[in-house]
């Protein structure tokens, strides 16, 4: 899986973060508009304004930050899951934070 890597990102923690490029396909397939602020991933992980645990998934956690300038104005959504290895699963924007408990926040 690792030869397949596409993308390693830092987070706020310095953690090693990794896109593949099979995920990064689907991501594209389901989210288009993600190709319009892919470039905002790197900072969503290194600068969130809050990062709360799935409610459905203790292994998961949500990274979001808003830019006024995403699709008029979203909050972009870094979903990170830790099993065997730290990956991304998905990218998103959205109007709202998701429930879950607040792990870090600006």
């Amino acid at each position: 899986m690792f030869s397949q890597m596409a993308y390693s990102f830092k987070d706020y923690l310095g953690e090693e973060i990794f896109l593949t490029a099979q995920v990064y396909q689907v991501i594209l397939v389901k989210h288009l508009e993600v190709s319009r602020f892919f470039d905002r991933v790197g900072d969503t992980l290194m600068n969130p304004d809050e990062v709360r645990k799935s409610v459905t998934d203790s292994r998961v956690r949500l990274y979001y930050r808003y830019y006024p300038d995403v699709l008029d104005g979203k909050f972009v959504v870094v979903v990170v899951k830790r099993a065997e290895g730290i990956f991304i699963s998905t990218i998103y924007a959205t109007d709202r934070i998701k429930e879950g408990e607040i792990l870090w926040k600006k």
